[in-house]
C-alpha cells in the first residue's frame, strides 16, 4: 500500500548484509537510547518533504521505549532497545542518503523556547507535529541537547497531518 513503511522493508529481509549487520548492535550501554534517538533527530532535520514523516516514526518509535523503561525488565529493554534500533535502520536504510548525516547547523542559533514549541504545535493541530514536538521535549528533559528543540520546530513547521 502506498505511503507505508513496511513494503520498502521487505527488500532488506531478502539483504543478508543488512540483516548481519542491524543485528551486532550493543544496546546493553546505557547511553544507548539517547545516543539512537539524537541521531535520529538529526536525521530528521535533515529530511524535507515526504520522507520527514517516516523518520519522525524513526525518532519517536525508539523514543516511546522511554516511557515504557521503568516497566520492563533490563533484559526486555535491551531487546526493546534492538528491535528499535532495527526499525529506525530499516528505515535509514530504504529512505535516507548520504545528507541525511550532514551536521545541523542550526544549533548555533538559539534554541526555540519549550512552551513556545508546545502552543506552536497544539495551533497546528497536526497530530504528528504534537507527536513529534512531545517526543522532543521529553529526550531533551534527559539529554539537553539544542537538537531535540529544532527537530520539534522543524516538525511544527514542516508536518501538516
Amino acid at each position: 500500500k502506498e505511503g507505508l513503511i513496511q513494503p520498502r522493508h521487505q527488500v532488506l529481509e531478502r539483504t543478508p548484509d543488512f540483516k548481519h549487520l542491524v543485528n551486532q548492535v550493543q544496546a546493553e550501554d546505557p547511553e544507548f537510547l539517547a545516543q539512537l534517538t539524537e541521531l535520529f533527530a538529526r536525521i530528521f532535520l535533515n529530511h524535507h518533504g515526504s520522507h520527514g514523516v517516516v523518520f519522525l516514526h524513526a525518532f519517536t518509535g525508539p523514543s516511546a521505549l522511554r516511557l515504557l523503561e521503568f516497566y520492563l525488565s533490563r533484559e526486555d529493554s535491551v531487546r526493546a532497545l534492538k528491535y528499535a534500533w532495527q526499525f529506525a535502520a530499516a528505515v535509514y536504510a530504504t529512505h535516507g542518503d548520504d545528507s541525511s548525516l550532514l551536521a545541523v547547523a542550526k544549533e548555533d542559533l538559539e534554541a526555540p523556547n519549550p512552551k513556545e514549541l508546545i502552543e506552536s504545535a497544539m495551533e497546528t493541530g497536526a497530530a504528528h507535529a504534537i507527536k513529534m514536538t512531545e517526543a522532543c521535549l521529553r529526550e531533551w528533559e534527559v539529554n539537553p541537547k539544542p537538537v531535540f528543540l529544532f527537530a520539534a520546530k522543524h516538525a511544527i513547521h514542516t508536518i501538516a497531518f
